[in-house]
């Protein structure tokens, strides 16, 4: 049941971000905004660099890894969410962890906060 309302909402975020309106507000030339209010300046600022090295990457790899990294799912319920194998989710998730690291360490403040997964 979870995996057929994920599916749904997967879909109708789908068409949204398809949207001009969406393409507009979120590529527009305006700085990258947090989520959420937050009292803490360097979560902030940590938050933004996050968000902006993810908006590098494609997009069925930043799914897959927020949906593991941040979502605490598993390879097996990220497959059945998203109807894909789950060695296309570790696939996914290896080479978004690749080029997140790799827009990582070109952003500008790569020293202030470290990345959970580690360096190889």
């Amino acid at each position: 049941m979870t995996s057929w309302l994920f599916q749904i909402t997967r879909r109708v975020v789908g068409n949204v971000r398809r949207s001009s309106w969406f393409k507009r507000s979120l590529f527009g030339d305006r700085p990258t905004e947090p989520a959420f209010d937050r009292q803490d300046p360097v979560n902030l600022s940590q938050e933004l660099a996050v968000r902006q090295c993810l908006a590098k990457l494609p997009k069925a790899q930043v799914e897959a890894l927020v949906l593991l990294e941040v979502d605490g799912l598993t390879r097996e319920e990220i497959a059945e969410a998203l109807g894909i194998p789950p060695g296309t989710v570790a696939s996914r998730v290896r080479l978004a962890r690749e080029a997140f690291r790799k827009a990582w360490e070109e952003s500008s403040e790569p020293e202030e906060a470290g990345l959970s997964w580690g360096k190889r």
